[in-house]
């Protein structure tokens, strides 16, 4: 007699046997693999970290013993392969003077720590300050800076210290390495600008005369001799510098006794 044909819900079931079968397969294949990484890395004392390498060009080169207290890590107890790098990277970037980090292991026994830091760009209101300023607005302690360049300018909030308000308390709050601050933005622009397109121009300091105006103390190629009092706007910068050079050069030519330049009003130079 003829064997009858299989009914769907007998091949349904067949279908979902198999799915199960492949799927408690799978788990425990997947099992398999972490027990067997659990036993060759995580879980593994032929992995635990016994040293910390920090590389770098500054103030952290070096410094194993600070990287190990920063991040609460414990050389000869923690296994490499337990450290979550993203985490410790996330950590570790929140130090003020650091800029970038990454992180690689070194089997066995090894955490390579690279830590890119920040620059910094001038003092924060006075040469004796412990604080400097990066070209973001970021402060930095001077004691976690290296080779601090003495002819640094100096960055004097002025005009714009009323505006950096602490929301908590609605008062001016005190100025500390890890704070971020924007409302110096012109100034630090004004400073790249010397630094990368207008070098002749040596900024010895820079001040807000008023919420909108800048003025800044400036040499002419050579950080020595005179120095020029100069008066700008805090927008148009560039086309500012470019006619600031003009009246130097001008200065200079004509031997001169103006020392101040006023480029406050739009289409005209005033030498005093």
């Amino acid at each position: 007699m003829p064997l009858s044909p299989a009914t769907p819900q007998k091949r349904y079931v067949k279908v979902l046997v198999g799915l199960l079968i492949v799927l408690l397969s799978g788990t425990l294949l997947l099992g398999i693999l972490l027990g067997g990484w659990c036993w060759l890395f995580s879980k593994n004392e032929h992995f635990t970290l016994k040293h910390i390498q920090v590389q770098g060009s500054g103030w952290w080169k070096g410094r194993d013993a600070e990287i190990v207290k920063v991040l609460s890590l414990r050389p000869g107890e923690t296994n490499l392969f337990s450290l979550d790098l993203a985490a410790l990277r996330k950590e570790l970037s929140a130090e003020p003077s650091i800029e970038s980090v990454t992180m690689e292991r070194l089997m066995p026994d090894t955490l390579i720590v690279r830590i890119t830091e920040r620059i910094p760009r001038a003092f924060l209101n006075s040469r004796n300050s412990g604080l400097l300023l990066d070209s973001s607005g970021m402060v930095l302690a001077k004691d976690s800076c290296l080779n601090i360049d003495r002819n640094l300018p100096v960055i004097v909030l002025g005009a714009r210290a009323s505006h950096i308000i602490d929301p908590k308390t609605g008062k001016p709050p005190e100025l500390k390495p890890g704070m971020q601050l924007p409302e110096l933005k012109p100034a630090l622009e004004l400073l790249l600008l010397s630094l990368t397109d207008f070098t002749d121009l040596k900024i010895s300091g820079i001040t807000f005369k008023t919420q909108d105006e800048l003025f800044f103390l400036v040499y002419f190629k050579e950080r020595a001799g005179d120095v020029y009092k100069v008066y700008v706007p805090v927008t148009g910068l560039r086309n500012r510098l470019d006619k600031l050079i003009a009246a130097l050069i001008d200065i200079k030519r004509r031997h001169s006794p103006a020392r101040e330049i006023d480029l406050r009003y739009e289409g005209s130079v005033v030498l005093r």
